[in-house]
């Protein structure tokens, strides 16, 4: 079973200027805790590092989900961390529009758990660096998760089915 940043792969190299060409590109500044994650660990589509079996008909399956171990509503499944690409078209196309915008939140991840929503970080002066559940089809639409991206990840566990 892994946990924490177990689930996760280290960077060769930083993201610096690219995290920065995005920056510029939205207009607004990343957090600071958030910008060290994307620097040091991989995230998008299968880039975390999970438990794995070989199925007899060679086919490489999951062992079982990744679980935010923490106090909440409900459970929340993680699926994949976007990419600065995802973020930044995301942001572009849909969140900025929304009550994500207006709440200054930006997606980070998408949720297994919530489809209809996801998971974001804090981008405003009052909730910097704040994790944040979003699902559109519960009351209240907003969870806040943790104070920031290295807390969520520490309550990460992989579950064996």
């Amino acid at each position: 079973m892994k946990t924490g940043y177990q689930l996760f792969q280290e960077r060769n190299s930083g993201l610096k200027e690219a995290i920065q060409d995005v920056e510029k590109t939205l207009g607004f500044s990343f957090p600071p805790i958030y910008i060290r994650f994307l620097e040091k660990y991989e995230v998008g589509m299968d880039k975390m590092k999970l438990d794995t079996v070989v199925r007899e008909d060679g086919i490489t399956d999951i062992v079982g989900p990744v679980y935010y171990d923490g106090e909440l509503s409900r459970n929340l499944i993680i699926q994949d961390f976007y990419d600065l690409e995802e973020v930044q078209q995301n942001w572009t196309n849909i969140d900025q529009y929304e009550e994500t915008g207006d709440a200054k939140l930006l997606g980070i991840a998408s949720l297994g758990s919530d489809p209809n929503g996801g998971l974001y970080v804090g981008i405003g002066d009052h909730n910097q660096d704040e994790i944040w559940r979003v699902n559109w089809e519960t009351d209240p639409i907003f969870e806040k998760v943790s104070s920031s991206i290295e807390d969520f990840v520490q309550n990460l566990v992989q579950i064996e089915q």
